[in-house]
This record gives structure tokens, C-alpha cells and sequence, in this order.
């Protein structure tokens, strides 16, 4: 097994959320892969019979693969990660235990007992505390997209209305000019009388258009807002799913 070097980040196609909880998931289940790292050298050092040695160096070979592949895929595929200097005590602390687990498979029937406490040690304190904080790092990131997302939504509702407001103001004026004109061509007559009637009718379909605009926008702001709500609903179900996947 070669050792992560560097982290390697890379994008991930996807909802950003649904990304999330997936590797949360995924970096949820190196915890276990860890700590049976840990159990396994001890068995490997400890075992009574050759026959329970080779099994558990079985056992430690198959662990350390898993732990290896699901932890270079979380990183190499966690856009989550994108802050590296947050986490670097925490790609640390993994990159040691994958360089100390490199070659674990080919020295486990030989294991002496202070290496194989040591190693346990590290599993169970180092590096499950830096899996902790990883998932951590990533729900952070996710709850702050969320409350982005919300943000946005926000003031592009507040825009929309004030534009609704305006547009309705508007179309009030417009029916009073069209008002005034239809008093004007009643008063003129001759010429300037259908001069002002048609004037008049212009203006009662500017005002008509203008109110059957303004209902429009304030049903996609009606929209808009249930939306709104929906999204905030469905990030906390995520989160609270990417949570209980985590633990």
C-alpha cells in the first residue's frame, strides 16, 4: 500500500449537500477501520497459536486496505476539504498512521507487543480524534453553505418585492393619468377629444399590463418564499442526516 501524499483534493460532481453527507459517511466508517487496525496488531503480537496470528494478520491486511482506500477517496474527493490549513493536524496525524500501517501486512506474524500497543494507542487517540474533527470541518462547511443558500434566497425575495412595490405604484399612476385623460377627451371633444381618448386607452392597457405583471411577481414571490422554506427544511434534514450517517 503506498501512503496518501499530499491529500489530493479533487471536484466531485453532485448536489454539494448530498456530497457532504456521503463523505461523512465514508470518513464515518474509517473510525471502525481504524480502532480494528489497532485490536488486530495487538492480537497479532498476543495471539496463543500460530493458526489465531494468521488469521488476524488476515484480518489487519484486509483493514488496512479498507482503511487506506476509503481514506484516499474521502480526500481525494472532498471539496469539502477545500481550507487545507484548517485541517493539516489532522492530515498529520492520518498520513502518520498510513505510513505506519504501510507495511503492517508483511511484519504481522512478527509483531513485538509495545509495537502493536503503540500502534492501538495511536488508532484509538490520534487519529479518531483527527476523524472526529474532519467530519466536523465538513458539517461546518456544509452549514455554512446552507445558511449562504438561505441568504441569497432572502434578498432576492426583498428585491423582488420592493420591484413588486414599485411596479405597483407605477400602475396606480398610470390609472390616474388614464383617468384624467378619459375627463380631457370628455371636456375637448372634436380632434383633440379622440386625441385624448386614445391616449386614454393606451394608458388603461399599460395599467391593466402593469397589474397583471405585479400578480405575477407576487405569486413567483409566493413561490419563492415556500421555496425558501422548503430549502431550509430539507438542509436540516440533511444535516441531521449526515449526522446520524457520521456516527
Amino acid at each position: 500500500m503506498n501512503a496518501i501524499q499530499g491529500f489530493p483534493v479533487g471536484p466531485v460532481a453532485g448536489n454539494p449537500d448530498d456530497v457532504a453527507s456521503s463523505l461523512m459517511a465514508l470518513i464515518g466508517r474509517t473510525r471502525g477501520y481504524a480502532l480494528n487496525i489497532g485490536a488486530l496488531a495487538v492480537i497479532c503480537a498476543t495471539a496463543a497459536t500460530q493458526e489465531e496470528r494468521s488469521d488476524a494478520a488476515e484480518d489487519l491486511s484486509d483493514y488496512c486496505g479498507r482503511f487506506h482506500g476509503a481514506m484516499e477517496q474521502a480526500l481525494r474527493d472532498g471539496t469539502s476539504f477545500a481550507d487545507m490549513d484548517k485541517i493539516k493536524p489532522q492530515q498529520q496525524a492520518i498520513q502518520t498512521f498510513l505510513d505506519r500501517i504501510e507495511t503492517l501486512p508483511d511484519r504481522a506474524m512478527c509483531f513485538d507487543r509495545a509495537e502493536a500497543v503503540a500502534l492501538a494507542n495511536m488508532a484509538r487517540q490520534e487519529v479518531l480524534q483527527a476523524i472526529y474533527d474532519l467530519i466536523a470541518h465538513v458539517q461546518e462547511r456544509q452549514d455554512a453553505r446552507l445558511s449562504k443558500q438561505i441568504e441569497q434566497m432572502a434578498e432576492r425575495s426583498a428585491l423582488l418585492d420592493r420591484m413588486t412595490r414599485d411596479m405597483s405604484r407605477i400602475s396606480r399612476m398610470i390609472g390616474m393619468v388614464s383617468i384624467n385623460a378619459s375627463v380631457e377627451a370628455a371636456r375637448a371633444g372634436g380632434e383633440s377629444g379622440r386625441t385624448f381618448k386614445v391616449i386614454s386607452a393606451e394608458m388603461r392597457g399599460l395599467a391593466t399590463q402593469s397589474s397583471q405583471l405585479v400578480a405575477e411577481m407576487r405569486s413567483r414571490l409566493g413561490d419563492d418564499a415556500h421555496a425558501q422554506t422548503a430549502s431550509g427544511e430539507e438542509g436540516q434534514r440533511s444535516n441531521r442526516a449526515s449526522r446520524s450517517a457520521s456516527m
